[in-house]
């Protein structure tokens, strides 16, 4: 602007300061503060002409110009110092084209807006004042903009501005109510942004913000009902986001948000009911999300928190309260991808947690998640979710009076290791670790908890039952409906334990599938062999049980041979043999024991059911109730049954003994 008087600048030579102006450009001129005490007021005239050097007579110090009205104890008190007219120095800069002087305002209070679009400045500090209005955007200032403690009303527009330091609001009130109350979009903020305890009436507008320190807000309040509260959609914040306490009527929006650090809202409160009261979709947040209780109480959203395809850290929200309200959705974590581990313990939901497709590189921790106070059920859908490390789930789902009116639907879930509580021997009645409902339809995982009584190594029936209870919650009272069975969570359980060292309980696991498949089978006959199979052998995974019934069965048909005599066989005219029809000789070659098994063993010939035939030993009644033939004809068809059933035994037990008809 230069520091020549011409006929340009005539304004300001005729300019004739009053003495509180005198006081004020010769402390600037000496580089002092000047502090006033009692009222005075200030030309904002006066005040443009000392910042843009127009007169050579009035040269200002490099430090700047300094002001400062003494604080009144009460914050409610008028200012004592009064900027009058408005301050004007929109696209203002020294002549040097460098930053014109820093310019400190501190305590007063101004009539009018402050202009000071495209201006350049060393520093700006507007603390404590009072009915302050600014126009700065694409501000540039050298080190840091001051407004602690501010109370600011209208427009607080910085948008584009480039600070090199930080910008302090902490304190501050901005009232804007219904347009933005602060507005920071697309401004680069080299030291951070510092909204601690502030105030917001209307939304704090930054979108793509970009700072290489941090944004902290904490114990502030934003207020935009049916909008935006804060905006920090696509902003780039390197030192993390911090809104521990903060209060926010309206939406936090952080969609895009990017932070080599973290966001944290630790005992935030943030309503928007009926929509969403937290966005992060799609951010990039490399210190992890953070929701947890503070010392003033649990974190708490009233509206949907939105975290799609964000990419996270971590994700912690122990004893956090959400409640999607109307919206029906809790939480929303729909193929996020969280690095490390994500907790949320004790957290309080009303609605639904939709992770579906979400990936979870460490511990997902579910521990007594409860229903909240709303009317909405609790489900947690992680269906297709891929989780590498630990799934806990202690109490999980369960109301104040230790029901769990909740639905877990794992569908398509890959997980590592799954640790869970289900009650045991002595503790009957204690919380479980699941709720009522669990869908498992193509859920894999690598191992589960495997719960003993007392600690202490349990039977393989009591461990597959508890498990298989556990799989059992897919249906409606427990129980697979006619053909709705569904044999593949059977299946990986059973291949899980298997793989765990705990064989016997597998081989339960998976005998009680092949039984409910049979149970909800509709074709009669396949239903009758596979009875036959559970009854005989537990569909090949007892084996000593086929070897017994087997025995059973062949002792059986040698005692019933040993009461009967045995006649050779007669040969035909054609060169065959047929049975005599009469009583003949027992002969003594013939071994009813081996008989019996002669006659149940296919491809084993013992030389017994070939030559021998069995016939009534009935001496003296011989057609008291059936004539001869007709019981010799009566003995055939018994032995050619016992044969078939025979055969089929044997069958069984071949089949179990080389494992083929184990099938996982």
């Amino acid at each position: 602007m230069g520091t020549e008087d011409t006929s340009r600048f005539k304004w300001a030579r005729d300019y004739e300061p009053t003495p509180d102006e005198e006081k004020v450009r010769n402390a600037a001129m000496a580089g002092e503060r000047c502090i006033f005490d009692k009222p005075t007021t200030i030309n904002a005239e006066f005040l443009r002409i000392l910042m843009l050097g127009v007169r050579s007579d009035w040269p200002v110090a490099p430090i700047g110009v300094i002001i400062e009205g003494e604080k009144p104890g009460d914050e409610d008190t008028p200012r004592l110092l009064t900027i009058e007219g408005p301050l004007d120095l929109t696209d203002a800069r020294a002549a040097d084209g460098r930053a014109l002087p820093a310019l400190y305002i501190r305590n007063a209070h101004f009539t009018d807006p402050v202009a000071l679009t495209g201006t350049h400045l060393k520093h700006l500090n507007f603390g404590g004042a009072r009915g302050l209005s600014v126009m700065a955007e694409y501000l540039q200032v050298d080190c840091d903009v001051w407004l602690g403690g501010a109370r600011c009303r209208g427009d607080m527009h910085f948008g584009g501005a480039r600070i090199g330091g930080q910008f302090f609001a902490d304190g501050a009130r901005f009232e804007n109510e219904g347009g933005h109350a602060l507005d920071l979009q697309g401004a680069s903020v080299k030291g951070g942004v510092f909204l601690d305890n502030a105030i917001a009436k209307g939304c704090v507008h930054a979108v793509g913000l970009e700072s290489d320190f941090q944004f902290s807000a904490n114990g502030a309040q934003f207020e935009n009902e049916n909008g935006n509260a804060l905006d920090l959609q696509g902003a780039s914040v390197k030192g993390g986001v911090f809104l521990h306490n903060a209060i926010a009527k309206g939406c936090v929006h952080a969609s895009g948000l990017t932070t080599d650090s973290q966001f944290s809202a630790n005992g935030a409160q943030f309503e928007n009911e009926g929509d969403v009261a937290l966005d992060l979709q799609a951010a990039s947040v490399k210190g992890g999300v953070f929701l947890r209780r503070s010392k003033n109480g649990p974190a708490t959203f009233k509206g949907t928190v939105e975290l799609n395809t964000s990419l996270l850290d971590k994700f912690n929200a122990e004893e956090a309260q959400f409640d999607g309200g109307s919206t029906g959705v809790a939480i929303r974590l729909l193929r996020a991808r969280i690095l490390n581990d994500a907790w949320l313990d004790g957290a309080s939901v009303n609605g639904n947690v939709d992770a579906v497709a979400c990936t979870v590189g460490g511990e997902l921790r579910l521990d007594y998640i409860k229903p909240g106070d709303g009317e909405a059920p609790l489900e947690i859908d992680l269906s297709n979710a891929q989780i590498d490390g630990v799934l806990t789930t202690k109490g999980l789902g369960r109301n104040a009076d230790g029901d769990s009116p909740a639905e877990f639907d794992l569908r398509g879930a890959h997980i590592a290791r799954i640790l869970d509580r289900l009650p045991n021997a002595s503790d009957k009645n204690g919380p479980d670790g699941w709720a009522d409902k669990v869908l498992f339809d193509r859920t894999t995982y690598g191992s589960i908890a495997i719960n003993r009584d007392d600690g202490k190594a349990s039977d393989a029936a009591a461990v597959a039952e508890r498990r298989i209870n556990w799989l059992l919650r897919e249906y409606p009272g427990g129980k697979p409906p006619k053909g709705a069975f569904n044999p593949q969570p059977f299946e990986q359980l059973a291949k899980t334990l298997r793989a765990q060292g705990e064989g016997e309980a597998a081989n339960r696991v998976s005998a009680r599938r092949r039984r409910f498949e049979r149970k909800c089978s509709d074709k009669v006959v396949s239903e009758a062999l596979s009875f036959l199979l559970d009854f005989t052998s537990r569909y090949g995974y007892a084996p000593g049980r086929i070897i017994a019934f087997f025995v059973a069965y062949w002792l059986f048909g040698g005692l019933a041979a040993l009461i009967h005599d045995a006649s050779f066989k007669g040969q035909n005219g054609q060169g065959g043999f047929e049975p005599e029809l009469t009583v003949g000789q027992p002969t003594s070659n013939f071994e009813p024991f081996i008989y019996a098994l002669d006659l149940i063993t296919p491809f084993v010939e013992f030389g017994q059911a070939e030559n021998y035939r069995l016939v009534p030993h009935c001496p003296g009644w011989p057609g008291l109730f059936l004539q001869e033939r007709a019981w010799c004809q009566w003995l055939e068809w018994v032995q050619g049954g016992y044969s078939v059933f025979g055969y089929i035994l044997f069958s069984i037990l071949v089949l179990t003994l080389t494992g083929v008809l184990r099938r996982d």
